[in-house]
């Protein structure tokens, strides 16, 4: 059961981080930026890039945290910890409802513009794989002020499953973060247009509010039920 719960706190964590929207606004901005500049080979690069970059420094985070939990803690949080992360987890919720989209019918973020214009100046000059791969990274490190949470309670949960499992369940975290840049990219290819891409986003912009912002309570919920208050004597 203890597992479970585990595991069920990963994927969690990895589905709320996944429907954060800066590495679909910036994939879809590589795209635009593409747009008679570049040829087709070299987009595909640039976007395999991008989504490779934001995979790779997803397992590298998550890896990280739980290198330092260990360092710190010398084992997963304890009881007296986890209140705390979960209290985090809540407020991360009210921050997702009330700040991460700013008001008016587009999908611009909480970021600010110096934020922006490097990520279109970016997007513009790259023509490479590499190129690629490092705006992904930088993607995931722009979201880190909402994320961060959300990779240090899958970090803790990671390292209370069984070794023989965890490598796997690693991969498998990052790999749902970046599912939605995956199938963006999957229906682009088939013939969806970048317009009709952005109207659907601008149309569920409050749906993407209103799931992570569950996510993150769903979260704070099973720590204190089956973590907290399951393990009180």
């Amino acid at each position: 059961m203890e597992n479970l719960v585990d595991v069920a706190l990963i994927i969690l964590a990895a589905v709320a981080n996944s429907g954060l929207q800066l590495g679909a606004g910036t994939l879809l901005l590589l795209y635009n930026e593409s747009l008679g500049r570049r040829v087709r080979k070299t987009t595909r690069q640039v976007t395999r890039g991008f989504i490779t970059g934001a995979f790779l420094l997803s397992l590298l985070l998550v890896s990280t945290v739980m290198l330092i939990i260990l360092l710190i803690n010398s084992q997963p949080f304890t009881l007296e910890q986890l209140p705390v992360v979960a209290g985090v987890a809540l407020a991360g919720a009210v921050i997702v409802f009330g700040l991460y989209f700013r008001s008016g019918k587009n999908t611009m973020l909480w970021i600010p513009n110096w934020m922006a214009k490097y990520f279109k100046k970016r997007a513009g000059k790259a023509d490479s794989a590499a190129e690629g791969m490092a705006i992904g990274m930088m993607a995931v490190l722009g979201e880190l002020p909402f994320s961060i949470i959300l990779i240090v309670i899958a970090a803790n949960s990671l390292l209370n499953l069984p070794q023989a499992v965890i490598i796997l369940a690693i991969v498998g975290y990052a790999l749902i973060t970046v599912m939605p840049l995956i199938i963006m990219k999957l229906l682009i290819k088939s013939g969806s247009s970048l317009a009709e891409i952005q109207r659907w986003r601008v149309k569920n912009k409050t749906f993407f509010r209103i799931f992570v912002g569950i996510c993150y309570v769903a979260i704070a919920v099973f720590l204190i039920a089956f973590k907290i208050l399951g393990n009180v004597n």
